[in-house]
């Protein structure tokens, strides 16, 4: 009797492990860019003395500079044409120079009068972000077009998220780490962790260049002019809705993500002395943040797994109401009777958060299949520039009216104490401003019109098409 074979063969265009490890460890550079805001403040204001306002101003400055380099970029990795491919030539450059200037940031001299030292953070740290965007915007375009498959894109970016929370356990420890090396200098301490976190992030991110090439072919798409691209692109409903969820989604949590240590301070543990109370709260976030990373460590791949079963929007619409439901707890997880209560509201709230980051790339990543058929030309640089672009506006925005919204709820910035009122008004915009600006963002995604089996039929299409293409071009004469 014949036995029945079982087909191990993995599925038509499957990504290897080892490649999606080489492009998702990238992720955790991405994150761990955070280190820069981290030690800022610490190292230049606190430890070298120059004025917080300043290099308030000095964080702000490539922001606007991102608003040209983003963009640009964009446009030139989707009409670049090398032997290595439109990506990998940007990633291996960038990568370089994103540890090279992360080391050389912390390295100013002690001596120096704060206008010097004020301008080396400006100089260095525009070139920092000038190479990180020669690097993210082409790798976050090559995440985009390593698989046609639609729900192998799934696994491809959940693999980059499970990588990016490896940096809520690194990050924490930064300074920390500059006193010990320092001996209880900082100053001295952060040259050492410079070189370290900026070796780490070339390491991480440079990978991508030596072993992922990129599946979807564009050598024969004509190239286009760069106004003509962003038009295009802006012009794409399915891929403004997600525009739009983003920005209400990342606004909402980060308009009152600095709260959270005011109601540690004066609501949780109001009735310790002051000192006490802030390292109390510094202590307890320092927890909810590692649980939150080992939650989300845990849920990438269960996410994966549903958006593979349920599809892209409908996991997304469930995450939006977790982290909906979440934020509306933090009422009754941020009491001085538990304090520690809150620690397991990351539980369900940092899921819920990692789910869009997991998700969102996917689906743009099916905007692109919907654009060639339409134009003809793969515009993935343009898309990861544009959302970039997007995505840190509505970052320097919430930023910016976060301590401006404290102050509204009647938090006195210099007061060891706070009014009764205060304390009432800031619980009220912690708990219920995110809740109403992710519901707001859930609309558009609403109106999301893509679902799996119209990708599935665009990615057919376009099968034809490139097969078409390339029986031409073979029966062409030479």
């Amino acid at each position: 009797m014949k036995l029945a074979t079982v087909d191990t063969k993995p599925p038509a265009h499957y990504v290897p492990f080892p490649k999606k490890i080489a492009w998702g460890i990238g992720g955790l550079s991405v994150d761990m860019v955070n280190a820069l805001w981290v030690l800022a403040m610490p190292i230049f204001s606190v430890g070298l003395g120059v004025p917080a306002t300043w290099i308030g101003i000095a964080l702000a400055i490539p922001r606007v500079w991102d608003a040209i380099s983003d963009p640009l970029m964009g446009h030139i990795s989707d009409n670049t044409r090398t032997r290595w491919g439109r990506r990998r030539p940007y990633i291996f450059v960038g990568a370089i120079g994103l540890g090279v200037f992360f080391a050389v940031l912390w390295m100013p001299g002690r001596d120096w009068s704060n206008t010097a030292l004020m301008t080396w953070f400006v100089v260095i740290s525009l070139m920092f972000f000038s190479f990180l965007t020669i690097w993210n915007i082409p790798w976050n375009a090559l995440g985009f077009e390593l698989t046609p498959d639609v729900k192998e894109r799934n696994s491809v970016q959940a693999c980059r998220s499970w990588f990016s929370t490896g940096a809520a356990f690194i990050i924490p420890a930064i300074l920390p780490l500059a006193f010990f090396f320092g001996g209880g200098d900082e100053i001295a301490g952060v040259r050492w962790v410079g070189v370290i976190v900026g070796g780490i992030m070339t390491v991480c991110a440079i990978l991508a260049a030596f072993f992922c090439r990129e599946i979807v072919q564009a050598e024969a798409s004509p190239k286009s002019t760069f106004f003509k691209s962003a038009k295009y692109t802006l012009k794409n409903r399915p891929f403004l809705c997600l525009c739009a969820y983003v920005a209400f989604f990342t606004g909402g949590i980060l308009l009152v993500q600095q709260m959270g240590y005011y109601i540690n301070v004066f609501f949780v543990y109001g009735d310790l002395p002051s000192q006490q109370a802030r390292e109390a709260a510094a202590n307890v976030m320092f927890w909810g943040g590692i649980t939150g990373a080992v939650s989300n460590l845990v849920a990438v791949p269960i996410i994966a797994f549903t958006a593979n079963r349920l599809g892209k929007k409908t996991t997304l619409i469930y995450g939006i109401i977790i982290v909906a439901i979440g934020q509306l707890l933090k009422w009754y997880f941020f009491i001085p009777e538990n304090p520690y209560l809150q620690v397991w509201l990351s539980i369900i709230i940092y899921p819920g958060i990692i789910l869009t980051w997991t998700i969102i790339p996917s689906m743009i990543a099916d905007i692109c299949d919907f654009d060639e058929l339409d134009t003809g030309q793969r515009r993935e640089g343009m898309y990861s520039a544009t959302f970039a672009w997007i995505l840190k506006v509505g970052v320097t925005v919430a930023m910016a009216l976060s301590g401006w919204l404290i102050n509204v709820a009647g938090i006195v910035d210099s007061a060891a104490v706070q009014t009764p009122e205060a304390i009432k008004n800031i619980r009220l915009l912690f708990t219920f401003l995110p809740s109403i600006f992710v519901v707001i963002g859930g609309l558009f995604v609403l109106r999301y019109p893509i679902h799996e089996k119209d990708a599935e039929i665009v990615k057919e299409k376009l099968a034809e098409r490139h097969a078409a293409r390339d029986a031409g071009d073979t029966a062409a004469p030479q």
